[in-house]
């Protein structure tokens, strides 16, 4: 950190000073607005077998006059996107403004990140067999528009419940995900990243049947912008409707924040159905 700057950026792993270049403006549509009603939060308690303990998630719904059925962001680090990349404000204002319809948001986190993002059964298993069902019994949630997003590992965890769980998922949204190894290159990123290399992987050689849209961003100075690369053409190659986004930017929730709006206006533009096909497993 340089003690004379007072400007910071924020990672998962803490923060950074940061320098912006003169034309650089934080985007509008993620600031609160005086002329947008806020959507509401609330808690809400997972009992998960799975993991043996009660797991505490939030449930945003913008302020509208829909009933649902809701399209459903599942949001991985999400109090951290709440905090640091202002992701209900930017929901807030993308509805209001007609950007995206009215959808429903569940901020999930994670008991242990290192563990539980990296290719983790466990988390797959409970994101879409506890923590989407405990949503749809509070809401009536839309099975057909169901979009994951997640950031570094958080990218990760994302790909990897739409791979273990085809067909739950109408689209992903990457941003600077972890793909470490993607397409088999050396692996030099410590243990820690073993997991997520064996996902990968095993990804690669059977993807399955994937979610029809995605949206991948990286920042350019981001040691992740090979890989996201790389990534983004290997999903284009498998037919998937992929918009990539790479800017001057590194691994950071400001980021992250300011290439949401592409994200979610991809994700959840016009419904293209990935529930044509018959199942498949990616085991």
């Amino acid at each position: 950190l340089d003690p004379l700057n007072p400007r910071l950026a924020r990672d998962p792993f803490g923060r950074n000073s940061v320098v912006t270049g003169p034309y650089y403006e934080r985007p509008a549509w993620s600031l609160p607005s005086s002329s947008v009603t806020p959507g509401s939060l609330t808690v809400l308690d997972v009992s998960s077998d799975i993991f043996g303990e009660t797991r505490r998630a939030h449930v945003y719904l913008p302020a509208s006059d829909v009933d649902g059925p809701w399209p459903l962001l599942v949001a991985h680090d999400g109090c951290e996107y709440t905090e640091y990349a202002a992701l209900t404000t930017v929901l807030d204002n993308l509805i209001a403004e007609g950007e995206i319809p009215p959808v429903a948001c569940v901020l999930s986190d994670p008991g242990d990140r290192m563990a539980e993002y990296t290719g983790d059964d466990r988390h797959a298993e409970h994101i879409v067999h506890e923590l989407i069902p405990a949503v749809a019994g509070q809401i009536t949630v839309d099975p057909n528009r169901m979009v994951a997003l997640g950031a570094s590992l958080g990218g990760v965890a994302s790909l990897h419940a739409a791979w273990r769980h085809p067909g739950v998922f109408s689209a992903l949204i990457l941003q600077s995900g972890s793909f470490v190894t993607a397409l088999g290159g050396k692996h030099r990123r410590g243990q820690v990243f073993a997991p997520v290399v064996e996902f990968m992987l095993a990804f690669l050689e059977r993807p399955g049947r994937l979610p029809a849209r995605m949206h991948l961003s990286c920042g350019r100075f981001d040691g992740l912008i090979t890989e996201n690369r790389r990534m983004s053409s290997h999903f284009r190659a498998l037919g998937v409707d992929v918009e990539f986004e790479e800017v001057p930017d590194g691994h950071n929730w400001e980021n992250w924040r300011d290439r949401l709006r592409g994200g979610l206006v991809h994700a959840f533009g016009p419904v293209i159905s990935n529930r044509d096909f018959p199942p498949e497993s990616p085991a």
